[in-house]
């Protein structure tokens, strides 16, 4: 039986890989198939955790950033999935047998189960069970998680409250409990043990679509990042469909003007180094929640609320919950020492495969 991996965004990369290595180490058949969502940025990915090219893109090679590239996307991949099984199965599986593997609950995560299901392939889930308990917040991936587990045989859950939510939706699938999520094998393949001493800076980032479309938003948030700017040094990435949104609004050369450091896209290894010695993190990004509350940076979410459990009380505080003036002056009070699980969940997913593949 052949596992055919789904993925395409940077997170689904990086939170994968550790997975994609353990599956080669026990000698899984494996097929990776790069949606293309991220594909300008997650060969860097590739590259440093010594992975080979994907077996085959479905959605092109250019990055989606802007509305339009994302319709454009879309319909390429939709005309893919509107062929015939037969000729789906030949084009896109190889004409292989076997289980599709997706990750999290994005649009490639949806591409993925649609590509399963008119293939008659089986699916299973890594990092499924996350709620918000809004239906449109995050959208859509809250509406992804409602729907597509129920049509799962193997959901991996990453927390006991995402294997809870998971009864609840009473999904038909067996549940396998990971005892922590895979971007913490990430961060040992990164970091190893050595944990750099915290900075004075501050790393903002913001990328989401909610963020970038609703009104007003961009700009309170750019706000709040010029007022955190006279605490201190502020670096900023850009994520790919965020430089766009600042340049027409006119907040990228007001940054600028204020002395925030703009930084492009940065190598994994590169961002984990910065995100490591930070002073503190500003983020709407969920993968970099988890990040930091893994390492124990203090994160300022800036989101009203959070499907990750990841920090909440410890180290991770809500936007909602606390205005930035108050995070800044009781840093040190939100650093912690890192917390990672003890064993690796990513092999604890690539054994539960290699028993499906035994049937057990």
């Amino acid at each position: 039986m052949t596992f055919h991996v789904v993925i395409g965004t940077k997170a689904q990369w990086i939170k994968m890989a550790p997975v994609l290595i353990e599956m080669r180490r026990r000698g899984l058949a494996l097929r990776v198939i790069d949606s293309g969502q991220h594909a300008e940025v997650t060969r860097r990915v590739r590259e440093h955790f010594s992975l080979p090219e994907p077996d085959l893109y479905i959605g092109g090679g250019t990055s989606v950033k802007t509305i339009g590239s994302g319709l454009k996307w879309l319909a390429t991949i939709s005309s893919l999935a509107a062929r015939s099984r037969k000729a789906l199965r030949k084009s896109v599986f190889s004409d292989q047998d076997g289980m599709v593997l997706v990750h999290g609950d994005n649009l490639t995560t949806a591409i993925g189960v649609a590509l399963a299901f008119r293939a008659g392939l089986p699916f299973a889930i890594v990092e499924a069970g996350l709620r918000s308990g809004h239906p449109l917040h995050p959208f859509p991936e809250e509406l992804l998680r409602v729907i597509l587990p129920r049509a799962a045989g193997l959901l991996f859950a990453p927390s006991q409250t995402a294997v809870d939510n998971l009864k609840k939706m009473k999904v038909r699938g067996r549940v396998v409990y990971t005892a922590g999520n895979t971007i913490a094998d990430a961060l040992r393949l990164v970091l190893g043990l050595d944990l750099p001493q915290a900075q004075d800076y501050g790393l903002w980032n913001f990328h989401r679509l909610e963020t970038l479309l609703v009104p007003g938003r961009v700009d309170k948030l750019c706000r709040l990042l010029l007022d955190a700017r006279r605490h201190g040094p502020v670096k900023f990435i850009l994520d790919l469909p965020t430089r766009p949104k600042l340049e027409t609004t006119g907040w990228l050369e007001r940054l600028e003007r204020a002395g925030v450091e703009l930084l492009p896209v940065l190598a994994y290894p590169e961002f984990i180094g910065l995100l490591a010695r930070a002073g503190y993190v500003a983020t709407d990004g969920g993968s970099i929640q988890e990040e930091c509350a893994l390492l124990g940076v203090p994160c300022l979410l800036l989101r009203r609320k959070t499907e990750r459990p990841d920090g909440l009380g410890r180290n991770v505080s809500l936007l909602a919950d606390m205005t930035p003036e108050t995070f800044l002056s009781q840093l040190e009070e939100y650093r912690t020492a890192p917390v990672f699980p003890r064993n690796s969940p990513s092999a604890l997913i690539a054994k539960e495969l290699q028993t499906t593949l035994s049937g057990g």
